[in-house]
């Protein structure tokens, strides 16, 4: 991590300090951990590109859902490093405690591991820190698309590579949506009627890696049906920090449980709210 750009950083959060109930050295403090983690991790990611191991295997309607060993080494690392917060944590891997009470870490180790196991760049190491359930801090590293780093702090900022970024409303017919769910009946109804509202609908197949792309305004949205919260929480904290907003599919705030995520501009989340409960 490059001190200097760090500090400049830190000197952003202290001008926000009014905007969030929590101290800025304190969210300097584990913003600087995550990165350090996350960054530490992308060296496991990187040897293990390809990971064809199938380590368990879930049936999700159509889909199949699976765990490489590149996975569960990614986890247990960054656990570790960690380990000095005195945080609960919990992993898509190994579970943990609840987060929804007090500060806890949030763990996807990668997200978008089919993608990964088929050396396909649309993969991502997602970390966030969430306090009472909320995911304040993000943090998501895309080591195979372009080696980019993405975090944010809920209510303060977002940066892609240390230089600030933000959400962007275009004309709704030019605007790319994210779509992102398990295969079922209504796949196909949500976005047929995402398209008639919006210029185009893509599946990337990795939600943290596009709630990234949609906070520094190439996505101008994220839709998934059924998402986990390890899935979404870094990013969910990075798109707020990039001033944009995040509901579940009724429009209430999405939180552990919801089930549901649509994130981006404030126009684009309430038009797919309309379109899809139509």
């Amino acid at each position: 991590m490059n001190k200097k750009n760090f500090n400049n950083i830190y000197n952003e959060i202290k001008l926000c300090k009014d905007e969030v109930d929590y101290g800025v050295d304190e969210l300097a403090y584990y913003l600087e951990v995550g990165i350090k983690a996350v960054n530490l991790a992308k060296s496991i990611f990187n040897k293990g590109f390809g990971d064809k191991t199938r380590l368990y295997k879930d049936t999700h309607g159509a889909n199949i859902d699976y765990a490489t060993e590149s996975d569960r080494i990614i986890e247990r690392e960054i656990k570790k490093l960690l380990a000095d917060t005195n945080l609960e944590i919990l992993g898509e891997e190994y579970g943990g405690e609840s987060s929804n009470k007090g500060y806890c870490w949030v763990i996807d180790p990668i997200d978008g591991t089919l993608n990964y196991a088929n050396e396909l760049p649309f993969a991502s190491i997602s970390l966030s820190l969430a306090y009472n359930g909320n995911p304040i801090i993000g943090i998501i590293s895309t080591p195979k698309l372009n080696d980019n780093l993405y975090f944010g702090i809920e209510n303060i900022g977002a940066w892609k590579n240390y230089e600030k970024i933000n959400t962007i409303q275009r004309d709704f017919k030019e605007v790319v949506i994210a779509y992102d769910g398990v295969r079922g009946d209504m796949e196909d109804i949500y976005i047929n009627k995402i398209k008639k509202e919006f210029g185009r609908v893509r599946l990337l197949g990795t939600t943290a890696t596009e709630l990234a792309l949609c906070a520094e305004g190439g996505f101008g949205a994220v839709f998934s049906p059924m998402a986990e919260f390890w899935d979404v929480a870094g990013g969910i904290a990075i798109v707020k920090g990039a001033g944009g907003v995040v509901c579940n599919i009724d429009g209430n705030e999405a939180l552990p449980g919801s089930g549901s995520i649509i994130a981006g501009c404030r126009d684009n989340v309430h038009k797919i709210i309309d379109a899809i409960n139509k």
